[in-house]
């Protein structure tokens, strides 16, 4: 049986969503301080960022005077995700039958493993960032009311485990147990079909 795979509606949602938005953070941080409030850089792009470097420090003026390199690092690992996801979504639009929208065979499999291997990462990663808040007492965004931690840091991050746990670690998990159940079954005759085989007459 051929491996065939078609992302969800809401997975290709998700990714005209969630790159553009991951790009749009990972320029933001590489060129601070010049994206920063007071930066030639930060307006018009990065102006919510004078917000959101309030509500999460990490983004804002105390940890980058403290050489804080945490948030920077998890964007050049946002980066290499970032190409992980084009090379899956490139694979499905590249080979994708027009009617049905699948891709079959090994590059149907290539391109679930990529976004398996990709949602992944950004679950680790996403899972990693809110532990060092709570391993450090919540020294970055400790100091929110509740409804503006909700609202700004909570809800948008939020986003980032729900999806990639979901869509692609769920999901294409799921897929590719089941690929490699249907192989290892091809792979494996039954006892009936090697009776059949040999020319025997027993049957089950």
């Amino acid at each position: 049986m051929t491996f065939t795979h078609a992302p969800t509606r809401l997975t290709l949602l998700w990714l005209a969503f969630s790159l553009p938005a991951v790009a749009w953070d990972f320029f933001y941080v590489i060129f601070r301080p010049h994206t920063m409030p007071g930066g030639s850089m930060h307006w018009p792009v990065w102006v919510p960022y004078a917000l959101y470097g309030e509500v999460d420090q990490n983004y804002g003026w105390k940890q980058w005077n403290a050489g804080n390199g945490f948030t920077a690092a998890q964007s050049w690992m946002n980066l290499i995700e970032t190409a992980m996801y084009l090379v899956y979504a490139g694979i499905w639009w590249a080979n994708k039958d027009p009617v049905t929208g699948e891709i079959k065979g090994e590059r149907a499999a290539l391109a679930v493993l990529t976004g398996f291997a990709a949602g992944v990462m950004t679950e680790s990663k996403t899972v990693l960032y809110w532990l060092n808040e709570a391993c450090s007492g919540f020294e970055n965004i400790g100091q929110n009311d509740l409804f503006r931690l909700v609202v700004v840091w909570v809800i948008p991050n939020g986003l980032w485990l729900v999806f990639p746990a979901t869509e692609f670690i769920y999901g294409f998990g799921k897929e590719i147990l089941e690929g490699l159940a249907g192989t290892k079954a091809k792979e494996k005759p039954t006892y009936n079909e090697v009776v059949r085989n040999e020319g025997g007459k027993k049957e089950l």
